[in-house]
């Protein structure tokens, strides 16, 4: 094979590679639930019966959708007809001055571009000629999704109470208690209830399972009603932690000492007698005021004097018994050793 050929076919490798561990991109998934809406009433009830769809989005992020009836009449409405999920739209059926029979629509629900989209919702109203018939079981209207451990389970699971042709029974108001059925995982359910229903319907609205485990279930119980099992749904791991933040950077360090300057000193000479005592004229400063000091003479004649003077003038005396010229020299050391000199000629004269 040539070295094109190679180099070919290792870019077609990497290519096929790319591709299988490339994550595709998170779809937009339109979930509506309840996926069917059946009410019964008796002929004569002006009372609005209400239920409800919740609206969730089980891809990436919030997705825009709204809602239109395509077939039903004055009966059925629908508000809000637009937003973003999750949402909850609720269903209006108005049985007032409608005769005895069933009545149906279709709620349409789309969301442009996602998978489910338009998710249609058939709505049967049942008006019956005497009193609607009584629940004989339950039903998961908004069944479990799969959530994280200890998350609440959104949408809210809702139960409703049946009659025996699948109609919600709107004046059932008893308790209905969750409790897991499948337990994968070895969890524990919190906010299984028992719920009071309201016009048929019991909202758990705070439900979480404490362990992870794929395919757990529900069971709807509800005193003499037979009882109705969720779906499999799953509870996954919640994430790890995010890793602890880096330590700070380290201080910076300290700003280098100031530069230190030797004392600068100052020796007046002149002209004494012998045997007379000299006074000698001196001074310094120092810069960077660093003392104490300390300074020394040399008189000249292999004699030294030293003391610790504070800043400014020095005054010293010394007594010349032979006549002649004198270098004297004044030396100041300030507190960190540094030194200055100054010098000046003295004539002692007969």
């Amino acid at each position: 094979m040539g070295v094109a050929a190679s180099v070919l076919a290792v870019l077609l490798t990497a290519c096929k590679l790319d591709k299988l561990i490339s994550k595709p991109p998170s779809t937009a998934a339109l979930t509506v639930a309840p996926g069917h809406v059946r009410v019964s009433v008796a002929k004569g009830s002006s009372a609005p019966q209400l239920d409800n769809l919740m609206l969730s989005n089980t891809g990436s992020g919030t997705l825009p959708w709204n809602v239109s009836l395509d077939s039903g009449g004055t009966w059925l409405d629908v508000s809000p007809k637009s937003g973003r999920t999750p949402a909850q739209v609720q269903v209006q059926l108005d049985p007032a001055g409608l005769d005895q029979g069933e009545y149906h629509g279709v709620i349409v629900v789309s969301a442009e571009g996602a998978v489910g989209s338009p998710a249609r919702v058939p709505v049967d109203l049942v008006v019956a000629a005497g009193t609607p018939p009584p629940a004989t079981h339950l039903g998961f209207s908004v069944p479990p999704t799969n959530t994280q451990v200890g998350a609440t389970i959104t949408p809210a699971v809702r139960v409703s109470a049946l009659d025996a042709s699948e109609s919600r029974v709107t004046s059932f108001t008893g308790p209905i208690t969750l409790a897991l059925s499948a337990n994968p995982g070895g969890g524990t359910l919190a906010g299984g209830g028992p719920v009071n229903a309201v016009s048929g319907v019991a909202t758990f609205a705070s439900l979480s399972i404490d362990k992870a485990g794929n395919g757990y279930t529900l069971t709807a119980t509800s005193g003499q009603l037979t009882d109705a099992t969720s779906a499999p749904f799953d509870i996954t791991a919640a994430p790890p932690p995010p890793p602890p933040p880096p330590p700070p950077p380290p201080p910076p360090p300290p700003p280098p000492p100031p530069t230190n300057h030797p004392p600068s000193v100052s020796v007046s000479g002149g002209t004494v007698l012998v045997g007379l005592l000299y006074q000698l004229s001196a001074s310094f400063t120092d810069p960077d005021g660093d003392g104490p000091w300390s300074y020394s003479i040399d008189w000249g004649n292999g004699s030294e004097s030293s003391s610790t003077p504070s800043q400014g003038s020095i005054r010293a005396s010394h007594t010349y018994l032979v006549p002649g010229s004198y270098r004297i020299r004044v030396t100041v050391t300030d507190n960190h050793g540094l030194s200055g000199s100054g010098e000046a000629t003295l004539t002692v004269a007969s």
